[in-house]
C-alpha cells in the first residue's frame, strides 16, 4: 500500500483483497510513527534496567528489544507465546555474546574518522621520480 510516500506491506498475498480501508490507514500510520517496526507485544518492564521490553516484527523475523539491546527470536519459538523471563534470557546472552549498539560503529563515526584523517588513506604518499639521464 502506499499514501503518498510512505509504504506498508500488507502481513501476506491474501488479504491484498480483503483489506478495508480503516486496516490500510492503521497500517500506513504505524509504519509512519513505528518508523516501519511493528509492535506484537508489549511484555513489560526490565527489572535491571527499568526499560520496557517488546516483541517486534523486523525485517529478518520477529526479536526482543529493550530498547538497547534487540536479540532475534529462534525460528522455533512462536513470538505470541514469549514470555517476560525468556525474553529477558535472550537479552542477556546476546548482551554476553557482545551485543548491543557499540559507540563509534555507525556510519557517522566512520564519516568522521575520514574527515578527521585518521581513516584509509590519511597518509601522504610519496612517489618515487625516475632520474632522467
Amino acid at each position: 500500500m502506499r499514501k503518498g510516500k510512505t509504504f506498508a506491506s500488507l502481513p501476506d498475498h491474501e488479504s491484498m483483497f480483503t483489506v478495508s480501508l480503516e486496516e490500510a490507514e492503521r497500517l500506513i500510520k504505524e509504519k509512519v510513527k513505528g518508523g516501519g517496526r511493528r509492535v506484537l507485544r508489549d511484555l513489560g518492564t526490565h527489572a535491571a534496567s527499568g526499560n520496557p521490553i517488546q516483541v517486534l516484527e523486523g525485517r529478518y523475523g520477529p526479536y526482543v528489544t529493550d530498547g538497547r539491546i534487540n536479540a532475534t527470536l529462534p525460528k522455533t519459538m512462536d513470538p505470541g507465546e514469549v514470555d517476560l523471563e525468556t525474553a529477558v534470557d535472550l537479552l542477556a546472552k546476546k548482551a554476553a555474546r557482545g551485543g548491543g549498539r557499540r559507540p563509534g560503529k555507525g556510519a557517522a563515526a566512520k564519516k568522521g574518522r575520514k574527515a578527521a584523517g585518521t581513516g584509509k588513506g590519511s597518509a601522504t604518499k610519496t612517489t618515487s621520480r625516475k632520474k632522467r639521464s
